[in-house]
Protein backbone atom coordinates (compact mmCIF):
# COMPACT_ATOMS: atom_id res chain seq x y z
CA UNK A 1 0.00 0.00 0.00
CA UNK A 2 1.27 3.48 -0.83
CA UNK A 3 2.05 5.71 2.13
CA UNK A 4 1.56 8.98 0.24
CA UNK A 5 -1.72 10.50 -0.92
CA UNK A 6 -0.16 11.63 -4.21
CA UNK A 7 2.96 11.07 -6.23
CA UNK A 8 4.28 13.83 -8.44
CA UNK A 9 4.91 13.24 -12.12
CA UNK A 10 6.03 16.49 -13.74
CA UNK A 11 3.10 18.91 -13.38
CA UNK A 12 0.68 16.13 -12.43
CA UNK A 13 -0.38 14.72 -9.06
CA UNK A 14 -1.21 11.03 -9.26
CA UNK A 15 -3.66 10.02 -6.49
CA UNK A 16 -3.09 6.83 -4.54
CA UNK A 17 -5.91 4.64 -3.25
CA UNK A 18 -5.54 6.48 0.07
CA UNK A 19 -7.39 9.47 -1.46
CA UNK A 20 -10.59 7.48 -2.20
CA UNK A 21 -13.69 8.79 -0.44
CA UNK A 22 -16.64 6.99 1.06
CA UNK A 23 -19.36 8.18 -1.28
CA UNK A 24 -17.94 6.70 -4.48
CA UNK A 25 -15.41 4.03 -5.31
CA UNK A 26 -14.18 6.22 -8.20
CA UNK A 27 -13.86 9.61 -6.48
CA UNK A 28 -11.62 11.18 -3.88
CA UNK A 29 -12.49 12.26 -0.36
CA UNK A 30 -12.59 16.08 -0.20
CA UNK A 31 -9.64 16.32 2.20
CA UNK A 32 -6.76 15.28 -0.09
CA UNK A 33 -7.59 17.63 -3.01
CA UNK A 34 -8.14 20.45 -0.52
CA UNK A 35 -4.69 19.84 0.94
CA UNK A 36 -3.23 19.68 -2.54
CA UNK A 37 -4.63 23.10 -3.40
CA UNK A 38 -3.47 24.56 -0.06
CA UNK A 39 0.02 23.31 -0.91
CA UNK A 40 -0.20 25.04 -4.30
CA UNK A 41 -1.26 28.35 -2.75
CA UNK A 42 1.46 28.18 -0.10
CA UNK A 43 4.10 27.58 -2.76
CA UNK A 44 3.34 30.88 -4.54
CA UNK A 45 6.20 33.31 -3.80
CA UNK A 46 5.56 36.42 -1.68
CA UNK A 47 7.47 39.69 -1.35
CA UNK A 48 7.51 39.39 2.46
CA UNK A 49 6.75 36.47 4.81
CA UNK A 50 3.00 35.77 4.81
CA UNK A 51 0.51 33.35 6.26
CA UNK A 52 -2.87 32.14 5.05
CA UNK A 53 -5.75 34.05 6.64
CA UNK A 54 -8.65 32.81 4.50
CA UNK A 55 -9.00 29.71 2.34
CA UNK A 56 -12.26 29.21 0.47
CA UNK A 57 -12.73 26.05 -1.58
CA UNK A 58 -15.38 24.88 -3.99
CA UNK A 59 -15.43 21.31 -5.27
CA UNK A 60 -17.71 21.50 -8.31
CA UNK A 61 -18.02 17.77 -8.88
CA UNK A 62 -16.55 14.53 -7.56
CA UNK A 63 -12.75 14.61 -7.89
CA UNK A 64 -11.83 11.49 -9.88
CA UNK A 65 -8.99 9.11 -9.05
CA UNK A 66 -7.10 10.32 -12.12
CA UNK A 67 -3.99 12.50 -12.56
CA UNK A 68 -4.64 16.09 -11.49
CA UNK A 69 -2.97 19.38 -12.24
CA UNK A 70 -3.28 22.78 -10.63
CA UNK A 71 -3.15 26.28 -12.09
CA UNK A 72 -2.48 29.22 -9.78
CA UNK A 73 -2.93 32.94 -10.40
CA UNK A 74 -2.06 35.87 -8.16
CA UNK A 75 -5.04 38.26 -8.22
CA UNK A 76 -3.49 40.88 -5.93
CA UNK A 77 0.12 41.05 -4.89
CA UNK A 78 1.36 43.45 -2.25
CA UNK A 79 3.50 43.75 0.83
CA UNK A 80 0.51 43.52 3.20
CA UNK A 81 -1.78 41.05 1.43
CA UNK A 82 -1.77 38.63 -1.43
CA UNK A 83 -4.83 37.04 -3.04
CA UNK A 84 -4.24 33.76 -4.86
CA UNK A 85 -6.65 31.65 -6.90
CA UNK A 86 -5.98 28.00 -7.68
CA UNK A 87 -7.97 25.70 -9.92
CA UNK A 88 -7.83 21.90 -9.87
CA UNK A 89 -8.17 20.01 -13.14
CA UNK A 90 -8.62 16.42 -14.24
CA UNK A 91 -7.69 16.58 -17.90
CA UNK A 92 -9.48 19.63 -19.32
CA UNK A 93 -12.24 19.44 -16.68
CA UNK A 94 -12.08 21.88 -13.76
CA UNK A 95 -13.17 19.98 -10.65
CA UNK A 96 -12.35 22.51 -7.92
CA UNK A 97 -11.30 26.06 -7.21
CA UNK A 98 -9.75 27.95 -4.28
CA UNK A 99 -9.51 31.60 -3.35
CA UNK A 100 -6.98 32.37 -0.63
CA UNK A 101 -6.00 35.51 1.23
CA UNK A 102 -2.49 35.68 2.62
CA UNK A 103 -1.45 38.40 5.06
CA UNK A 104 1.94 39.71 6.14
CA UNK A 105 3.46 38.19 9.25
CA UNK A 106 4.26 40.67 11.99
CA UNK A 107 7.17 40.21 14.34
CA UNK A 108 7.02 41.00 18.04
CA UNK A 109 3.29 41.64 18.13
CA UNK A 110 2.33 42.59 21.68
CA UNK A 111 -0.89 40.94 22.79
CA UNK A 112 -2.85 42.22 25.77
CA UNK A 113 -2.82 40.04 28.87
CA UNK A 114 -6.05 38.91 30.42
CA UNK A 115 -7.20 36.64 33.17
CA UNK A 116 -8.61 33.40 31.87
CA UNK A 117 -10.37 30.53 33.53
CA UNK A 118 -8.26 27.45 33.97
CA UNK A 119 -9.10 24.68 31.56
CA UNK A 120 -8.49 21.00 31.81
CA UNK A 121 -6.29 19.62 29.11
CA UNK A 122 -7.93 16.68 27.29
CA UNK A 123 -6.36 13.25 27.20
CA UNK A 124 -3.54 12.78 24.67
CA UNK A 125 -4.49 11.06 21.39
CA UNK A 126 -2.84 7.77 22.29
CA UNK A 127 -5.16 7.47 25.32
CA UNK A 128 -8.27 7.75 23.14
CA UNK A 129 -10.04 4.99 21.26
CA UNK A 130 -9.69 4.82 17.48
CA UNK A 131 -13.00 5.35 15.67
CA UNK A 132 -13.65 2.63 13.09
CA UNK A 133 -15.27 4.08 9.96
CA UNK A 134 -14.66 0.97 7.84
CA UNK A 135 -18.30 -0.14 7.76
CA UNK A 136 -19.95 3.30 7.75
CA UNK A 137 -19.09 4.75 4.35
CA UNK A 138 -18.54 3.00 1.06
CA UNK A 139 -20.23 -0.06 -0.33
CA UNK A 140 -17.03 -2.13 -0.52
CA UNK A 141 -15.22 -2.38 2.83
CA UNK A 142 -12.25 -4.11 1.17
CA UNK A 143 -11.22 -0.90 -0.64
CA UNK A 144 -8.61 1.46 0.76
CA UNK A 145 -10.15 4.85 1.61
CA UNK A 146 -8.91 8.15 3.01
CA UNK A 147 -11.10 8.13 6.12
CA UNK A 148 -10.23 4.52 7.03
CA UNK A 149 -6.60 4.13 5.94
CA UNK A 150 -5.24 7.63 5.22
CA UNK A 151 -5.97 9.20 8.60
CA UNK A 152 -6.50 7.94 12.11
CA UNK A 153 -9.58 9.37 13.82
CA UNK A 154 -9.88 9.43 17.60
CA UNK A 155 -12.72 10.99 19.55
CA UNK A 156 -12.85 12.53 23.01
Amino acid sequence: MADALYTIDGDFFIPSDLTRGGWSNDAQHGGPPTGLMARAVESVPTAVPMQMARFTIDLFRPVPLTPLHIRTAVRRDGRRIQVVDASLHSGDLEVGRVSALRIRLLENLELPTRDEEQWEQPAPPEALEVVNWQDRFGDDPSLIRFHTHGVEIRSI
